[in-house]
């Protein structure tokens, strides 16, 4: 900028020139001509407003990449100091118009803090996560779906008929809307959990592609079940489930101590390479760490996780990045292959705690019994498969490496795929006791079954168990 006090004419040159350029003409109603940000500053920081101005010029340089006019004025009459800045929403370098996205604001607001600690301003505590407001809103919003749908799940193989199903929502702190003023059932139903601060509730059409929870498919579902919990044992053995299954991750990664770039009480920032030569930082909280006695963490990671990253340089390639993607890059980045195998575990056990519960009811036959017997026999495949999988990746490594000095890289490798292993045969090993045991009291093989039987664990380590 030739001239502060033209800075209105110089900006408006900027975009008259750019539009003449690309040949987009605008009347200029709803468009964003500039943006105004205010940058304030303790009441007790120890700084002049010559510094003030500085760091505002410093943080405008670093926010815009130095691609748009920007004009500053320090103010001093308001008991601390703080600085108003304009800025061109249209760049005088590449001409494109400055896009506000959901992070900018919080991205601002962390170049603000690292410029201003430079000159000793300590950013205040209690507001350092608002940079991470949009994250947790949106994070709110993906809980709620994935909450609801482990609700409906228990509640759907818990419930004998509509009616059952419709009792025994509120127990699980969930609200369905089934019918119209009218009385009718409508097409589309919708749900809301009451023990979170849900504002919109969600249609049963957008929590399944497969259309699980839509009204129409749910009594084929409810006629399969033959015996389910009462409304008394209901919360009780949701609370057991939760506990064996869902609060299981769906991932497990080593992180090494070199990825992580720092950590606070709270939370723990990771180090993020993506792309050509670009940098950021993901933070996760502690919560999802297990430390090792080596000095390494493990993390645990859901696949509906996801986390803001943040460009190191260029704020404005900062974005949220699926669990996946972070999967992908940590393990990329250390030679560690990640742990991928509790999605069976889980079915595993639900099936198991299922079984479980029906044989204390006396059911030992039936379609419900089918189906949870097919689950153990899918997940005994699944496990064998999946070793036979990594020996395959094992025997490849080695066979391609036998000849030549092992480097860390291939050390890394085959450490990962090794542990790999050892995981899916404890799986594969207790999947095959639990059917052994099965068939032990059953009056025909798994492969030929009319009748199924089963006895709870608790009752296989008496001595004299009555047998089913």
């Amino acid at each position: 900028m030739n001239n502060v006090h033209n800075a209105e004419f110089e900006m408006l040159r900027t975009r008259r020139f750019a539009q003449k350029l690309k040949g987009h003409y605008s009347n200029g109603k709803d468009e964003v001509f500039a943006h105004h940000i205010i940058q304030s500053f303790p009441p007790d920081a120890k700084i002049t407003k010559e510094q003030a101005h500085e760091i505002g010029e410093k943080m405008m340089l670093q926010f815009t990449e130095g691609k748009h006019e920007f004009v500053i004025a320090t103010h001093v009459d308001k008991g601390h100091l703080h600085n108003h800045i304009i800025f061109n929403a249209t760049s005088n370098v590449d001409l494109k118009k400055f896009r506000w996205k959901k992070v900018t604001a919080s991205l601002l607001y962390k170049i603000s803090n690292d410029v201003s600690l430079e000159y000793g301003i300590e950013p205040i505590k209690s507001t350092l996560d608002s940079k991470y407001k949009a994250y947790e809103k949106y994070r709110k919003e993906m809980t709620f779906s994935n909450e609801i749908k482990q609700r409906l799940n228990f509640l759907i193989s818990q419930s004998s008929s509509f009616e059952d199903f419709q009792r025994k929502l509120p127990l699980l702190n969930l609200q369905g809307d089934f019918y119209t003023k009218s009385g009718k059932l409508k097409k589309y139903a919708t749900y809301k959990l009451l023990d979170f601060p849900q504002q919109r509730a969600k249609r049963d059409a957008t929590l399944s592609k497969k259309g699980d929870y839509l009204l129409k498919n749910l009594e084929e579902q409810f006629k399969k079940n033959e015996v389910v919990l009462s409304e008394d044992e209901l919360i009780e053995g949701y609370e057991k489930i939760k506990r064996d299954v869902f609060a299981l991750p769906d991932v497990e990664i080593i992180i090494e101590p070199w990825q992580v770039s720092q950590q606070d009480e709270d939370f723990i920032y990771l180090t993020f390479d993506y792309g050509i030569k670009n940098q950021g930082e993901v933070r996760i909280h502690k919560s999802q760490f297990l430390t090792q006695e080596d000095g390494n963490y493990k993390l645990q990671l859901k696949h509906s996780d996801f986390f803001l990253l943040v460009d190191s340089e260029h704020q404005s390639k900062s974005r949220y990045i699926k669990s996946s993607v972070l999967v992908e890059q940590l393990t990329t980045d250390n030679l560690r292959p990640p742990t991928k195998f509790y999605s069976a575990r889980k079915e595993f056990i639900f099936a198991l705690d299922s079984l479980n519960f029906l044989a204390q009811k006396n059911i030992h036959t039936g379609e419900q019994v089918e189906d949870y017997f097919s689950v153990l026999k899918n997940k005994l495949e699944e496990s064998a498969q999946a070793i036979e999988n990594v020996d395959r990746k094992i025997e490849a490594v080695v066979e391609q490496y036998k000849y030549k000095n092992p480097s860390l890289e291939i050390k890394k490798k085959l450490e990962g795929l090794y542990l790999q292993n050892d995981e899916l045969k404890a799986l594969h090993q207790e999947i095959t006791k639990t059917i052994d045991q099965v068939e032990q009291i059953s009056e025909y093989s798994l492969g030929h079954k009319e009748r199924l039987q089963y006895i709870p664990k608790e009752k296989q380590e008496q001595k004299q168990s009555p047998k089913y």
